[in-house]
Protein backbone atom coordinates (compact mmCIF):
# COMPACT_ATOMS: atom_id res chain seq x y z
CA UNK A 1 0.00 0.00 0.00
CA UNK A 2 1.36 3.31 -0.82
CA UNK A 3 1.25 5.89 1.75
CA UNK A 4 4.11 8.29 0.37
CA UNK A 5 1.17 10.91 -1.09
CA UNK A 6 -1.05 9.89 1.36
CA UNK A 7 -3.52 13.37 2.03
CA UNK A 8 -7.27 13.74 3.80
CA UNK A 9 -9.16 12.42 1.08
CA UNK A 10 -6.79 9.09 0.78
CA UNK A 11 -6.92 8.60 4.38
CA UNK A 12 -10.59 8.80 4.57
CA UNK A 13 -10.61 6.17 1.83
CA UNK A 14 -8.74 4.07 3.75
CA UNK A 15 -10.42 4.23 6.85
CA UNK A 16 -13.35 3.61 5.20
CA UNK A 17 -11.48 0.03 4.05
CA UNK A 18 -11.32 -1.16 8.49
CA UNK A 19 -15.01 0.38 9.23
CA UNK A 20 -17.56 -2.28 10.88
CA UNK A 21 -20.13 -0.14 9.80
CA UNK A 22 -21.95 0.45 13.04
CA UNK A 23 -24.41 2.82 14.32
CA UNK A 24 -23.30 6.31 14.87
CA UNK A 25 -23.43 6.11 19.02
CA UNK A 26 -20.69 3.57 19.20
CA UNK A 27 -17.90 6.04 17.31
CA UNK A 28 -18.52 8.69 19.78
CA UNK A 29 -18.46 6.49 22.48
CA UNK A 30 -15.11 4.92 21.08
CA UNK A 31 -13.92 8.46 19.82
CA UNK A 32 -14.34 9.26 23.78
CA UNK A 33 -12.70 5.94 24.57
CA UNK A 34 -9.64 6.53 22.71
CA UNK A 35 -9.33 9.99 24.66
CA UNK A 36 -8.96 8.36 27.54
CA UNK A 37 -6.48 6.05 26.05
CA UNK A 38 -3.93 9.23 24.90
CA UNK A 39 -4.33 10.92 28.57
CA UNK A 40 -3.22 7.12 29.90
CA UNK A 41 0.37 7.68 27.94
CA UNK A 42 0.46 11.00 29.47
CA UNK A 43 -0.37 9.78 32.96
CA UNK A 44 1.89 6.46 32.97
CA UNK A 45 4.55 8.59 30.99
CA UNK A 46 4.90 11.56 33.95
CA UNK A 47 3.45 9.89 37.16
CA UNK A 48 4.51 6.01 36.49
CA UNK A 49 7.69 6.75 34.67
CA UNK A 50 6.87 4.51 31.80
CA UNK A 51 8.95 4.00 28.81
CA UNK A 52 7.72 3.97 25.26
CA UNK A 53 4.60 5.93 25.85
CA UNK A 54 5.67 7.92 23.21
CA UNK A 55 4.99 5.17 21.05
CA UNK A 56 1.91 4.73 22.57
CA UNK A 57 0.92 7.99 22.00
CA UNK A 58 1.51 7.99 18.56
CA UNK A 59 -0.71 4.80 17.94
CA UNK A 60 -3.87 6.46 20.06
CA UNK A 61 -3.72 9.75 18.06
CA UNK A 62 -4.24 8.01 15.00
CA UNK A 63 -6.87 5.81 16.58
CA UNK A 64 -8.30 9.23 17.25
CA UNK A 65 -7.86 10.49 13.79
CA UNK A 66 -9.34 7.39 12.36
CA UNK A 67 -12.51 7.78 14.31
CA UNK A 68 -13.14 11.62 13.43
CA UNK A 69 -12.23 10.70 9.94
CA UNK A 70 -15.22 7.94 10.21
CA UNK A 71 -17.28 10.34 12.00
CA UNK A 72 -17.13 13.18 9.57
CA UNK A 73 -17.30 10.98 6.46
CA UNK A 74 -20.51 9.58 8.04
CA UNK A 75 -21.79 12.97 8.44
CA UNK A 76 -20.65 14.63 5.23
CA UNK A 77 -17.82 16.61 6.35
CA UNK A 78 -14.78 16.65 4.75
CA UNK A 79 -11.76 16.05 7.03
CA UNK A 80 -10.01 18.94 5.10
CA UNK A 81 -12.96 21.04 6.22
CA UNK A 82 -12.10 20.19 9.62
CA UNK A 83 -8.52 20.80 9.57
CA UNK A 84 -9.08 23.88 7.77
CA UNK A 85 -11.78 25.12 9.89
CA UNK A 86 -9.87 24.32 12.83
CA UNK A 87 -6.80 26.74 11.82
CA UNK A 88 -9.06 29.64 10.43
CA UNK A 89 -11.14 29.09 14.13
CA UNK A 90 -7.63 29.30 16.26
CA UNK A 91 -5.86 32.00 13.49
CA UNK A 92 -9.31 34.28 14.74
CA UNK A 93 -8.74 33.48 17.99
CA UNK A 94 -5.16 34.25 18.13
CA UNK A 95 -3.79 36.15 14.70
CA UNK A 96 -0.74 36.89 16.07
CA UNK A 97 -0.20 33.75 17.94
CA UNK A 98 -1.01 32.44 21.16
CA UNK A 99 -0.70 34.96 24.12
CA UNK A 100 -1.09 33.76 27.92
CA UNK A 101 -3.19 37.32 27.64
CA UNK A 102 -5.74 35.98 25.76
CA UNK A 103 -9.59 36.42 27.11
CA UNK A 104 -11.38 33.05 27.04
CA UNK A 105 -14.53 35.50 26.91
CA UNK A 106 -13.70 37.42 23.71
Amino acid sequence: MDLENLDFERYTELAKLTDGNKDMPYYYLQLAREAGEVLETFIKSKYHNHEGELDKLELELGDLVWFIAIIADKRGIPLRRIFENNIRKLHKRHPNGYSNDYNNEA
